[in-house]
């Protein structure tokens, strides 16, 4: 979870406890057990995004490692064919194979 979601969740749930202790105190100034249920729920809420939010980061850079290791592995086998062309044709010929000469 990240950092500032994980505080935002403690000082909430740390304000609705300390309301509820008091809620008499506080329902002439609108505050009702409603208003921290709704607060609550939401707060859950918040959290679970937020940890669906950090499995799906998770899974992104897993794949994106995977696509820049692939994306390595094409490079190279480019780079082995194009010095094969290069070495042992002229550069007439190259672009017959698909290869532009651009230094």
């Amino acid at each position: 979870m990240s950092k500032t979601i994980d505080l935002q969740v403690d000082k909430t749930m740390r304000l609705v406890d300390g309301v509820k202790a008091h809620l008499n105190e506080l329902l002439d100034k609108g505050v009702d057990a409603h208003v921290l249920d709704d607060l609550v729920d939401k707060t859950r809420h918040m959290k679970q995004l937020d940890q669906e939010c950090d499995a799906l980061h998770d899974q992104l850079s897993a794949k994106t490692r995977a696509k820049n290791d692939i994306l390595n592995s094409v490079k190279t086998g480019y780079a082995d064919l194009r010095k094969i062309l290069r070495d042992n044709y002229p550069q007439e010929e190259w672009e017959k194979y698909g290869l532009l000469d651009k230094r």
